[in-house]
């Protein structure tokens, strides 16, 4: 005996509809990656990091050295990236510069595109202070 077939019941298809969407979004999931650099003496920790391209990206950089740092990199530059907290000032704007006092941080939001971006301290006798955002 051959059953013949029948189309699916309207359950089932908002039941597969809410799964193809649930992976949408899923996949292109604006949640910030959480990114926390310490800028200590003479290293930053951890020196290299991998993000995802697709995601925004919360960046603190935290001075937990004994001097103040300057951070540079030509990822600052781009136009989408934003300052949040208030201790980034004229610095940040303009020449892909952030400066962290002692004790003191900053916080940046931005989305890079794929690729390697290198950061530093640019401040005399800081040289090997240095490291590498990976966003794939």
């Amino acid at each position: 005996m051959v059953l013949p077939f029948r189309a699916p019941t309207k359950a089932i298809r908002l039941l597969l509809a809410l799964a193809a969407t649930w992976n949408f979004v899923s996949a292109c999931s604006d949640s910030a990656q959480d990114i926390r650099i310490a800028a200590q003496d003479y290293r930053f920790q951890p020196s290299e990091i991998h993000l995802q391209a697709d995601r925004p990206i919360r960046l603190t950089l935290v001075n937990e050295g004994r001097e103040a740092h300057e951070v540079s990199s030509t990822l600052f530059l781009r136009p989408e990236v934003r300052p949040i907290d208030d201790q980034v000032g004229p610095p940040f704007t303009g020449r892909g510069l952030i400066k962290i006092n002692v004790g003191g941080s900053a916080t940046v939001t931005l989305r890079a595109p794929v690729g390697t971006y290198f950061y530093r301290c640019v401040i005399p006798g800081h040289r090997g202070m240095e490291g590498m955002l990976i966003v794939e």
